[in-house]
């Protein structure tokens, strides 16, 4: 009987053994199970942690390469890099060398997270660990065909940029690629000035290419008390407006439409919702000639500054150096055919003109006469002589006076360019030393008796000056329309002219810009000539140079000012002038703008350019 009652107890204590050992193994089951859970869901937890940080500290790193850009539209080109390390971030995860990293980051943004970013314009940059792939971005804004970047040959587009970006969070790594274009808005005056504008003439037209969109015509003129915009007529107190894009015309302040009625082709009343007061300011944006000249190969000699005259006596092309007296016998002449510099000849031609005129009964009466066409032909991209060391030397000092002999650009795109020292500042009166074109051409007394002038310029060319512009003659057609040049004067430019004014593509002034289009200044100064014409009645006084009278409709003219592109008379940014800048524009028959945002391309805001995201692609 006892033996039985030891073996029931050695049985039981083994049970007891067995059971223990079986619930210390199932709890180091559920220990481990629960720490590998836990596990598991902090490094689920923190690599959503990581994945939801590493988005926005890769969007930081493009917004701050926009920076970059917007600052400097030529941010890459010498293999510069973006790089920034917080928290103690191991840039090995992001496949860098950290002997190779910087080793302070030299972005403007902060993180205040554990993670990295870099962005380099190096295809070599040895940052990247040895074996793999080099992410580099390409700045191909200013370029007219496709780069290629690391992805292959031909993959930025023109006037584009690939920005990549190789971004680490803790242990989550991500590369992002990001396709940025030039902005179709400057989230600022896309047309108009910094001071007043003043618009007078008969009709408005207002359009636009391809997906531009309706343009905004505006001024900042800082002066509450005063209207921003005057918008007045020629003389019958109506204004045609053909404005079927929607465009408008605004001002910080007021508008003064001067009591005007403003009525639509088919003479209907237009709604005055084109017209917008008190818009405030916008940001004027800026023009870097210097990056548009750097781009541009001139030819090594350059044509000497200085004044150049044509002698219909003799028919050839006379030259003084600056300061020269025209009354002497002039230092060079060149006979037609003659080269001033290579890719600037002197020619004399004769052409037959017909025109259509109103004789002193009122009658239309049509003439056919032949006139001498002196030209200047430029068929390459040229500077005038300059030399900075010596700025008043004549003969170098970017100065460049023309009378009676037109500009005719023979070769498209081509540049002719004024230069002056980058760092003189205007006069009192806004005017520089250097870089200043004069150019006067009404044609021969014959002509001008006639009433007939010849081009004052002509071509899809462009004119670039350093100084101002003054151009008087009968008519202008210039600008090449290209995305990269523009019509530009770091000084004031003034046109008078007795026919069309016609510019294509972006201009651009840092002064003044008055037009007159189809007006002299007999119509100011002289009432006789304001109704000359009027009712047929014979003209009682001879107008001056053979310019065109304000209510002479000759049926030969298009007096209109159209510019195809863009217009911004930007003034100068330093000024405390509330009115530098102004816009003054006088058109007898017509002002048509034809907004092209493409010749934009080349605007920066104060001293860059914004850009919009194209593509965006993560992996």
């Amino acid at each position: 009987m006892k033996k039985k009652i030891a073996l029931n107890r050695k049985s039981q204590r083994g049970f007891a053994l067995m059971t223990v050992f079986i619930l210390t193994t199932v709890l180091l089951i559920m220990v481990l199970s629960l720490i590998s859970l836990t596990s598991q869901t902090l490094y689920r937890a923190t690599a959503d942690v990581e994945r939801a940080s590493i988005v926005p500290l890769a969007e930081s790193a493009v917004n701050e390469a926009r920076i970059m850009l917007m600052n400097d539209s030529t941010w890459g080109k010498a293999n510069e890099t973006l790089f920034m390390c917080s928290g103690g971030q191991d840039v090995t995860r992001a496949r860098l060398e950290p002997a190779q990293s910087p080793s302070i980051s030299n972005n403007n943004f902060s993180f205040g997270q554990k993670g990295c970013y870099y962005i380099t314009f190096n295809k070599n940059d040895p940052k990247f660990a040895s074996g793999s792939t080099v992410y580099y971005s390409v700045n191909n804004l200013q370029g007219t065909t496709a780069a290629d970047n690391w992805r292959g040959a031909g993959k930025v587009p023109s006037h584009s940029a690939s920005i990549v970006v190789t971004v680490a969070v803790g242990n989550t790594v991500k590369h992002l690629e990001v396709i940025l274009g030039p902005s179709n808005s400057l989230g600022g005056i896309e047309n108009g000035s910094r001071g007043s504008m003043n618009l007078q003439t008969s009709g408005i037209s207002l359009r636009k290419t391809g997906t531009s969109q309706a343009p905004n015509i505006h001024s900042n003129y800082n002066v509450s008390s005063k209207a921003s915009v005057i918008l007045d007529d020629i003389s019958s107190r109506t204004i045609v407006v053909d404005n079927p894009i929607g465009a408008t015309i605004s001002g910080r302040y007021a508008i003064d439409t001067r009591s005007n009625k403003f009525v639509d082709p088919n003479g209907k009343t237009v709604a005055s919702s084109w017209l917008q007061q008190n818009k405030g300011e916008k940001t004027v944006p800026d023009f870097k000639l210097e990056t548009m000249i750097d781009d541009i190969d001139f030819e090594t000699i350059t044509i000497p500054s200085g004044i150049y005259k044509v002698n219909f006596s003799t028919k050839k092309l006379d030259y003084w150096p600056d300061g020269g007296d025209k009354t002497t016998t002039a230092t060079t002449s060149f006979s037609p055919g003659n080269e001033i510099v290579p890719g600037l000849k002197f020619t004399y031609e004769t052409e037959t003109v017909t025109t259509t005129y109103r004789d002193r009964w009122g009658k239309w009466q049509t003439r056919t006469t032949s006139y001498d066409i002196p030209r200047l032909l430029i068929s390459k991209d040229l500077a005038v002589s300059f030399d900075p060391n010596n700025p008043t030397t004549p003969g170098t000092t970017g100065n460049l006076q023309i009378e009676e002999a037109s500009l005719d650009f023979v070769e498209t795109d081509k540049t002719l360019y004024l230069p002056g020292a980058s760092t003189e500042t205007p006069d009192g009166s806004g005017n520089y030393k250097n870089g200043n074109l004069t150019l006067t051409v009404w044609g021969t007394t014959e002509a001008q008796e006639a009433g007939w002038g010849q081009d004052l310029v002509n071509g899809e060319g462009n004119i670039c000056s350093m100084g101002g512009m003054n151009l008087y003659g009968a008519r202008i057609y210039v600008g090449s329309g290209s995305e990269t040049k523009a019509f530009y004067a770091r000084g004031d430019v003034e046109m008078q002219t007795i026919d069309q004014v016609k510019l294509n593509g972006l201009v651009f002034t840092n002064g003044n810009f008055t037009a007159t289009v189809g007006f002299s200044d007999d119509d100011i100064n002289n009432p006789k000539c304001a109704v000359c014409h009027a009712d047929g009645a014979e003209l009682s006084g001879k107008c001056t140079r053979g310019k065109t009278r304000t209510n002479d409709t000759n049926k030969s003219l298009n007096r209109t000012l159209e510019i195809d592109g863009a217009i911004i008379v930007a003034g100068d940014p330093n000024s405390v002038d509330p009115n530098s800048g102004t816009m003054k524009i006088k058109a007898l028959d017509q002002f048509n703008l034809t907004f092209n945002d493409n010749v934009l391309k080349k605007m920066t805001s104060s001293s860059g350019g914004y850009t919009r995201i194209l593509s965006w692609h993560e992996f």
